[in-house]
């Protein structure tokens, strides 16, 4: 399929090592990754279009979209947004990245675009940075990890950033979270789905 996504590059300065030891084989292959402006914490500039084309990741549950949520703070709709769970990973060191994806569902021509996933009064709103994701275990709730100001989640491999995702497109993210070392499941909160419950935490 060919892809109309547009993306834009930024560094991974934190956490590189533990990100690299979480992307092994089972999931996605280690990630080269690249400079761009936001290393002088600039924001990053629309780059040229990507393709989707990888490898086939397992699905270990679907997210049911909530119609309820579908409109976020600023007014954006999110309808036709579908989100599949990939797996979540841990290093046994505090800790954990979820892969997922996020597809455009929509019967519109409308693009999926930045902000509709993010954390508000964070940096990155000119692209998809899904931030509002969260993880519940061991009856707390648990942000994604912020590095100066930069949500720690990615198209996967990381080190890239999508402004849009045109209609029948998707994209697979990453982010990281801190785990519990005895943590043996999680559920995952993305902004407009229903609460996915009972991902296995794979160590």
């Amino acid at each position: 399929m060919k892809a109309s996504i547009h993306m834009s590059r930024r560094p991974m300065a934190a956490l590189l090592a533990a990100l690299i030891l979480l992307t092994g084989p089972a999931l996605h292959a280690s990630p080269a990754l690249a400079e761009g402006p936001a290393a002088q914490g600039r924001a990053p500039s629309p780059g040229p279009a990507g393709p989707t084309a990888g490898p086939t990741l397992p699905v270990l549950a679907q997210a049911k979209f909530n119609p309820a949520d579908a409109k976020n703070s600023n007014g954006s709709d999110r309808t036709g947004a579908a989100a599949k769970i990939n797996g979540f990973k841990a290093d046994g060191q505090g800790l954990g990245v979820l892969y997922w994806t996020l597809r455009n569902e929509s019967d519109t021509s409308e693009s999926l675009g930045p902000g509709k996933f993010a954390a508000a009064g964070r940096w990155g709103e000119s692209v998809i940075q899904p931030s509002g994701v969260r993880i519940v275990y061991e009856g707390q709730r648990h942000a994604t990890l912020f590095h100066e100001n930069w949500c720690l989640c990615y198209r996967t491999p990381p080190g890239i950033d999508y402004s849009s995702i045109a209609q029948g497109e998707e994209i697979p993210l990453s982010q990281v979270f801190l785990i519990s070392p005895t943590a043996t499941h999680v559920t995952v909160e993305i902004p407009a789905f229903h609460p996915v419950p009972d991902i296995p935490v794979q160590r």
